[in-house]
């Protein structure tokens, strides 16, 4: 079913700007909600940011729409991953609470009880790969972009939670040569393996349109069929990281990886001072 999108989809307006928080929640036309990511630093992901995604997904889960449609804003990242500027310096409990946390949060929204669509105009690494993957399609703007989990190349081994929803979302043959590799698709590639729904110019307005179109089926149906096929993907990397939690941490620790996450973070860091 994937396919490059053609044609111009009904124009989305841009959003409002955004709160403190970087996450803003519109409601649209046809019961459709928006969440729009920017939170000044190319959507790095830190306790601020997981903290907002919770009290979002809260609301959703208490009141669903119809669809919904996880934006990625307008700077050239989706999300490039954990901001390490802040995650390097938490002590092991504090590491372990917010590793928690965020899987819980990809298992959440992957069982959100309405279809879900992400809008991807940039790249999107690592953390910010798996949250554009716990959404049920992804629309890919066709410039230059990097997508994928960049852990192994890190010293940091692929966290359980990622491999299972990495390998429903394409194969658990491609899942394991994505993340043994450390392979960064380009967006032909993304499309062809199935990460992507479609290519378009315009990947906010085309996921839109596609949150619309599932929107308006009639009834339940879209939405009973969304959590049949959720709810076991779900339970799956809860219990995939029940198991194989430590193993991820200890990879995390390890010198190895140390050494390379605080040369990314001093990266970081540079940027945000920019």
């Amino acid at each position: 079913m994937s396919r490059r999108a053609k044609g111009a989809p009904p124009v989305a307006s841009a959003p409002p700007p955004l709160p403190p928080s970087g996450i803003l929640r519109e409601d649209l036309a046809d019961d459709v909600a928006r969440l729009v990511l920017d939170n000044g630093h190319g959507n790095a992901i830190n306790a601020a940011m997981v903290g907002a995604l919770e009290d979002a997904l809260l609301d959703l889960e208490a009141a669903p729409p119809r669809a919904l449609v996880l934006d990625g804003g307008t700077t050239r990242w989706f999300s490039g991953g954990f901001d390490l500027t802040e995650v390097l310096k938490l002590g092991d409990r504090d590491l372990r609470g917010f590793l928690r946390r965020f899987f819980e949060l990809l298992a959440r929204l992957v069982e959100l009880p309405c279809p879900t669509v992400a809008a991807v105009q940039g790249s999107a690494v690592a953390g910010g790969f798996l949250l554009a993957l716990a959404c049920d399609f992804r629309v890919l703007g066709e410039g230059a972009q990097k997508l994928g989990l960049s852990e192994v190349d890190v010293g940091v081994a692929v966290p359980a939670t990622a491999q299972v929803l990495l390998a429903a979302r394409t194969t658990p043959a491609t899942s394991l040569r994505l993340s043994l590799f450390a392979t960064l698709l380009g967006p032909e590639e993304a499309l062809e393996i199935g990460v992507a729904e479609a290519l378009h110019a315009d990947p906010r307005g085309q996921a839109l349109a596609l949150a619309q179109a599932l929107a308006r089926k009639p009834g339940d149906a879209a939405r009973v069929t969304k959590r049949l096929a959720a709810g076991p993907l779900a339970r799956a990397m809860r219990d995939a990281e029940a198991v194989a939690f430590d193993a991820f941490v200890a990879s995390w620790r390890s010198d190895a990886a140390q050494a390379r996450l605080h040369g990314i973070a001093a990266r970081q860091a540079t940027r945000k001072g920019a």
